[in-house]
């Protein structure tokens, strides 16, 4: 479709440029591109790709954020307000809160005196230690929220998105255009932004940003509304409680508990209200100052998890994109024809199915994957973020996998030894101990699980094979939602490499 032709209402990117697959088998949110997708891009979530391009993230952000503090802890308000002037609104990406219009609240010039003022008056941030990182604000400081946090950091990580965008394009086949102005693009080696002529997609000669599934969220890691109500609150009331006589404490007359001592959260938030008259992101700043283990706990719950990327059935129901056509997808892959003729078309059948059935465990499809100095490829390589399920349960009882290898053999006959090898040779302790070797068919499945237990055996190697049967099986359990019925499927393949 052509860049300059008009975009019919509802017209998402991947209907746009024609790629023959929709959100389920995408690894970008698949936006609607004449009206914003409330979704946002949610700091915490490049720190848990444990990747490159996500380290680079997180190192972006961090510096940025670490040089407004300074300047605004040392009363540099020169300095402070280049940093937040270079920050606009980010209408690219079609991510935000609005309605029927490519808009994001931004930050713009009006609003960067706002912000200025938000961050410059708050005590959480003058207050040194306290405030570290940018998701700490949106606890914190009036003004701030969730969906200014998600702005704020795609602004500072717009050049990595537009390296995302431009590999995404050149994956798909999408049009690009040359020429077009980057936008204000932060650097850390110069602690400046600046832009430059570049590469990108333009959908009726507007910008369009992609943005990975996989740090985009519904509700971000740091939550206002859960520090507060789950940890200030409660913090507030342990308080009350350790007090010897408190007019908001009261004793249990009767029952079981009788003589037990206890105390309401409305209680504790009234009292806090009526002392000082303000909401409930001033209270939280204000006790944390006073109490500052109480973020010291918030941020100990988050390191021992991390919220995992949305599922495309919520995707589904909260945002309007598509459910997985499983039966179109299986079939993608069931009607090729075994042999050479047939290998690419295969493969890309087999990328859209796996995409879809183990997310949101998996992310980040990379296809024809280049690893050891260039000299070998991978068929398919994901990237493991499982906080639950069999990636999970195997990587907590078996191996570490933070990469998860696939190759894909178009093979009439059974895959022999040197198929095995192949994608033995592709998995290390590094990279991952764990891959699927997907063919159409294992008919002699004892030889072939012969083969595999000698890696596993020799190398401690997982290699698991997926032939149209078990594919079936797999899809099946996925239409009718059964989660513990796919999960084993996995597992009791992995234990008969065990036996």
């Amino acid at each position: 479709m052509g860049r300059g032709r008009h975009i019919p209402s509802g017209t998402r990117v991947s209907t746009h440029y024609e790629l023959g697959r929709e959100q389920p088998s995408l690894e970008f949110v698949d936006v609607v591109l004449e009206e914003d997708t409330p979704l946002f891009v949610d700091p915490r979530a490049f720190s848990a790709l444990r990747s490159d391009w996500g380290n680079a993230c997180v190192e972006l952000i961090r510096r940025f954020f670490d040089e407004v503090l300074t300047a605004i802890r040392d009363q540099d308000e020169d300095r402070a307000r280049l940093l937040l002037d270079g920050l606009h609104e980010p209408n690219e990406t079609r991510l935000g809160f609005t309605r029927g219009r490519v808009a994001g609240r931004g930050v713009g010039p009006g609003l960067a005196d706002d912000l200025y003022r938000s961050l410059s008056q708050s005590e959480a941030v003058r207050a040194d230690g306290l405030v570290e990182d940018l998701e700490d604000t949106a606890l914190l400081v009036p003004g701030v929220g969730v969906d200014l946090v998600s702005d704020i950091t795609t602004n500072i990580v717009r050049g990595k998105l537009l390296e995302f965008t431009v590999a995404t394009a050149e994956k798909y086949g999408m049009e690009l255009v040359e020429g077009v102005d980057s936008g204000a693009l932060w650097s850390v080696d110069t602690g400046l932004w600046q832009n430059e002529p570049t590469r990108l997609l333009m959908p009726q000669s507007r910008p369009l940003l992609l943005v990975p599934r996989a740090v985009a969220r519904w509700r971000t890691d740091y939550d206002p509304g859960e520090y507060y109500r789950h940890y200030v609150l409660p913090f507030l009331q342990n308080l009350e409680l350790a007090k010897r006589r408190s007019p908001i404490v009261w004793t249990v007359k009767t029952g079981r508990n009788k003589g037990e001592r206890r105390v309401h959260k409305k209680d504790v938030e009234k009292r806090e209200k009526r002392r000082h008259g303000d909401g409930s992101k001033s209270i939280a700043a204000r006790n944390t100052i006073q109490h500052p283990e109480i973020l010291d706990h918030y941020r100990a719950a988050k390191r021992r998890t991390y919220k995992p990327p949305e599922t495309i059935e919520f995707l589904a129901d909260k945002v309007g994109t598509p459910r997985p056509k499983w039966n179109e997808l299986l079939e993608a892959v069931t009607d090729c024809t075994p042999g050479a003729a047939d290998a690419a078309k295969y493969h890309r059948a087999i990328e859209a199915l796996l995409t879809a059935l183990l997310q949101p465990s998996l992310v980040d499809p990379q296809m024809e994957k280049s690893i050891a100095s260039a000299t070998k490829r991978i068929d398919i390589r994901y990237r493991n973020m499982a906080r639950g399920g069999f990636f999970w349960w195997f990587a907590e009882g078996h191996q570490k996998i933070p990469w998860v290898a696939v190759e894909c053999k178009n093979y009439e006959e059974d895959p022999a030894n040197p198929e095995v090898a192949q994608i033995a040779g592709r998995l290390t302790k590094r990279r991952g101990l764990l891959g699927f070797l997907v063919c159409r068919e294992i008919r002699n499945r004892d030889k072939f699980l012969k083969r595999c237990r000698e890696e596993l055996n020799n190398q401690e190697r997982y290699i698991v094979g997926l032939d149209d049967a078990t594919l079936t099986k797999l899809v099946n359990s996925r239409k009718a939602e059964d989660d513990p019925g796919f999960t084993k499927i996995l597992t009791d393949l992995v234990d008969e490499l065990v036996d």
